[in-house]
């Protein structure tokens, strides 16, 4: 070995701690417009190391474990309480459990359920400022926003974004009227739905949540919402006064006349359920125009079983739905309103991304669309926009949206939803073919019906979608058309930056390009859908065949057992008289008592012997008779 060989053997590699502080955060490059991601990979190649060696530490996971832990102790109380005698006496005698659980003190509930649901005045609402050369975020409780940001924006920003992470409901009317009125006087532009009095424009997004926390949101829901258990009352009363504190005057003033108005109830319950997002099959298509009044609780859905989960990459992933709505002022500003955000994005770290807390994916680019929007010009500012104004903007967010979820953005690293729906359907189709299971030919129709509700689901969103960016093209054109009519823009000259590599394309490409990626998995999906229908029949049909068969040879088999129980009804009584009475006795040997206290003894023991046996036998269809049906519960352990 030379001497150079072996000095570069003895030089130590740096430390991963050093080698995170040694990467400054300044050089690492803004993400690329989703658009251009597969013409330029090298950048996200090269951000992909510069991030990978930095630290990103998740800020809210010891909370998110704490709240976590206490959830565990309410589902265990709750399910004691919901068993019943017998389950609070199994409870009691447990000595691993050291007795019945305990349901959780009042305020350890409260810091559950307000990490989960924050009271409407303390949601924490994004602002960003896009200035000519950079960009500035605000993160800022929701009673500051109304009485501070939403007024007007600073001197030299362009366009002032806000994205409140509420569902539509009361806080949601309250917020966009509050935020229209303070831009009163203004000429309002026409763009999109609503017409020229209320213009927004509004999309469906879907999103993807992991299913443990999913599943932990519903049940807080479930458990603390529940008028009727006495034990949340004093618990109601605690998050009603703390909404009331937090909200702040505006909002609340705003609240009491539309609750009033439209006759609800304005609790802490009522205003927070919509945080909820809904389940895919929840209900087939979401109204756009529809006021406070006919929001449905996502939280009523009878199951969340999803045949997504048969795939691999897919089985800790709970795919929702959202209504996003946009409201934009000319005067620059914009108000994005939608549930908190979910993964968006899909690659090889898309497990790791459902395992983040919130706090952390809202911050995580390659994770969530609003994380990106703001990462994307968060050091350009508008330098890249081809026209700087909000309609731009605008039309950049709803593509986004639009589009996702999609595995563009790290050069499909992962399975995409589409192919990941024709391998599902592919394993339903070759399970039609398995001999015919009581249990598990019932399981594998409701999988059937189920994979075609969420395909169903998928095209209604992704054909509401289509619409939309159809009818935003026809807007962009006219819009266009008056603009050159006047003079303002010569739309034949396309618009130049400094920086061309790094340019956003025009408002009409990106309709375009949103439009390009919703029409194919569309079309695939309206095929998924008919092949799954034919399959469906054609399954039906085995399964009729199958059963006939095996009617035949039942009829056989009954008629056999038939003479052995007429054989068995005639013979068996005289078979145990002629015993009885041929034993020549007077009675029953070296007994003190009669023979009258032998029947009666063996005569009702008989009785209850054939009384319970024949209870157990048919214990279904009594209890059907008694209490109603069961929900059936599916393969997964889930109630279907």
């Amino acid at each position: 070995m030379s001497l150079a060989q072996d000095s570069e053997k003895k030089v130590p590699l740096p430390s991963e701690e050093e080698l995170s502080a040694s990467i400054d955060p300044a050089t690492i490059p803004e993400p690329l417009c989703t658009s251009k991601v597969l013409q330029r990979f090298k950048v996200v190649r090269q951000r992909n190391r510069l991030i990978a060696a930095t630290k990103l530490r998740d800020p809210g996971a010891e909370d998110h474990r704490r709240h976590t832990e206490t959830l565990k102790r309410l589902r265990k109380w709750k399910a004691v309480e919901d068993g019943g005698l017998w389950a609070k006496a199994r409870a009691v005698v447990n000595v691993k459990e050291r007795g019945a659980p305990k349901r959780p003190g009042d305020e350890e509930l409260m810091g559950l359920v307000l990490h989960h649901f924050p009271t409407p005045g303390d949601v924490t609402v994004r602002v960003v400022d896009f200035y000519g050369d950079h960009s500035r975020r605000y993160d800022v409780p929701m009673r500051a926003l109304i009485s501070e940001y939403i007024h007007e924006k600073p001197e030299g920003v362009n366009v002032r974004w806000i994205y409140a992470p509420i569902g539509q409901g009361l806080i949601w009317s309250c917020l966009q009227d509050l935020f229209l009125n303070a831009g009163k006087g203004r000429k309002v532009t026409a763009l999109g739905q609503g017409g020229k009095a209320w213009p927004y424009l509004s999309v469906e997004a879907l999103s993807f949540r992991a299913r443990e926390d999913y599943q932990q949101l519903r049940d807080i829901y479930g458990i603390l919402s529940d008028d009727t258990a006495s034990s949340n009352e004093p618990l109601r009363q605690l998050l009603n006064d703390a909404a009331q504190k937090a909200m702040g005057v505006p909002l609340a003033e705003d609240l009491r006349w539309r609750s009033e108005h439209l006759g609800m109830r304005s609790e802490f319950w009522d205003l927070v359920f919509s945080r909820v997002p809904y389940h895919l099959t929840q209900m087939s298509t979401q109204e756009t125009t529809g006021g406070p009044p006919d929001i449905v609780n996502p939280n009523n859905a009878g199951h969340i079983y999803q045949t997504l989960w048969g795939h691999p990459s897919y089985r800790n992933a709970q795919l929702v739905r959202t209504m996003v709505r946009n409201y934009h002022r000319p005067d620059g500003m914009l108000l994005t309103m939608g549930p908190p955000c979910g993964v968006d994005y899909l690659d090889k770290d898309f497990n790791t991304y459902l395992g983040h807390s919130k706090s952390r994916r809202e911050e995580n680019e390659e994770a969530s669309v609003y994380a990106f929007l703001y990462k994307r010009f968060e050091k350009s500012g508008t330098t890249d926009w081809p026209e700087k104004t909000v309609e731009w903007f605008l039309i950049y967010l709803i593509t986004e949206i639009a589009a996702a979820p999609h595995n563009i953005r790290q050069g499909r690293s992962l399975t995409r939803l589409t192919v990941a729906y024709k391998q599902v359907v592919e394993k339903l189709k070759l399970r039609r073919y398995d001999r015919f299971r009581r249990s598990e030919s019932i399981g594998l129709v409701r999988d059937f019906l189920t994979c075609q509700d969420e395909l169903t689901c998928i095209c209604n969103v992704l054909r509401g979608r289509l619409s939309m960016l159809e009818t935003l093209k026809l807007s962009i054109d006219q819009r266009e058309a008056e603009m050159a009519r006047d003079g303002a823009v010569d739309v034949d000259i396309p618009p130049t930056t400094p920086s061309h590599e790094t340019m956003c394309d025009s408002a009409k490409e990106r309709v375009n390009w949103a439009i390009s990626l919703v029409k194919e998995p569309l079309t695939v999906c309206e095929a998924l859908l008919v092949d799954l229908r034919l399959s469906t029949e054609a399954l039906f049909q085995l399964k009729s065949i199958e059963q006939n068969e095996l009617a035949i040879v039942a009829d056989s088999q009954n008629k056999a057992i038939l003479v052995f129980t007429a054989v068995t009804v005639i013979f068996l009584p005289l078979s145990f008289f002629t015993s009885y009475f041929g034993m020549n006795l007077e009675g029953m040997t070296d007994l003190t008592r009669n023979e009258k206290w032998f029947w009666q003894v063996c005569g009702v023991l008989a009785f209850v012997i054939i009384f319970f046996t024949t209870t157990w036998a048919f214990r279904e269809e009594i209890r059907t008779r008694l209490f109603g049906k069961r929900m059936p519960v599916s393969p997964h352990g889930t109630v279907m």
